[in-house]
């Protein structure tokens, strides 16, 4: 299905410039408080590459100021929570999109695009954070090998250029060569891979999608979410709804 199956209003929420905002809400079981995480991880799956590999983007720069707070907020088990509520829920949600694409455009696809943006990382990362991203890179070297693409690092400051040094490793050769650590003139690299209709206008393309431009507080974001996901309960495939 696409935008022009809804109406108009239901469309201008869960879609932007005819681009899916948040599909794991007809993908996957609703969690509890998304709009939470989704302020604390600045992590969406949004778009696709020219090859029809679905995009995972994520401010990570942002988020690194939030990590401490988010761990607090997971409450107990928090590294259960960001990893196997987090991340791995994301990669569930990128192979369902793998298996839609597969599906509309008629070939195998099998990978994904990562893009995270540095802007903004923060100069003391908690050491937590890093003990996760490892975490992060262990699982997907095991449970979801050869599934990465690419992946680009926008905005990469000189900081991650010291943790990049300790971290890659960590990560098999193969995959290392996969990422690309890119400063603030990436545009026309990222315009390569992906066309402009798929990327935010910040990003070098034509979308305006702004989940990350107008939400400040927490609670914009749990609102922002909770009128995609009502929106949602309409959408055929929907896993699951919300409750009232």
């Amino acid at each position: 299905f696409s935008c022009k199956d809804l109406d108009q209003d239901t469309a201008s929420k869960l879609f932007c410039d005819g681009v899916e905002r948040f599909p794991h809400l007809r993908l996957v079981d609703s969690r509890e408080d998304e709009g939470a995480w989704l302020f604390f991880g600045m992590a969406v799956a949004f778009g696709v590459d020219k090859q029809g590999r679905p995009i995972h983007l994520q401010k990570a720069g942002v988020a690194s100021h939030r990590f401490a707070e988010m761990y607090s907020f997971a409450g107990q088990n928090p590294c259960h929570k960001i990893i196997n509520d987090g991340y791995v829920r994301m990669q569930e949600i990128q192979a369902a999109r793998m298996q839609e694409s597969s599906e509309r455009l008629g070939k195998r696809v099998t990978q994904q695009v990562v893009i995270m943006d540095l802007k903004g990382l923060s100069f003391w990362p908690d050491p937590r954070a890093i003990a996760v991203f490892k975490d992060f890179l262990m699982v997907s070297q095991k449970y979801y090998p050869e599934t990465l693409a690419i992946q680009f690092f926008l905005n990469t400051p000189p900081i991650f250029m010291a943790i990049w040094r300790l971290i890659k490793d960590w990560i098999d050769p193969v995959t290392a060569n996969k990422m690309h650590l890119l400063g603030s003139e990436f545009q026309s690299e990222l315009l390569e891979y992906i066309h402009p209709d798929q990327l935010p206008i910040e990003y070098g393309g034509t979308n305006s999608f702004d989940v990350f431009a107008w939400p400040q507080s927490l609670d914009d974001y749990r609102r922002c979410y909770q009128t995609c996901a009502r929106a949602a309960e309409q959408l055929p495939g929907r896993k699951s709804s919300l409750p009232r």
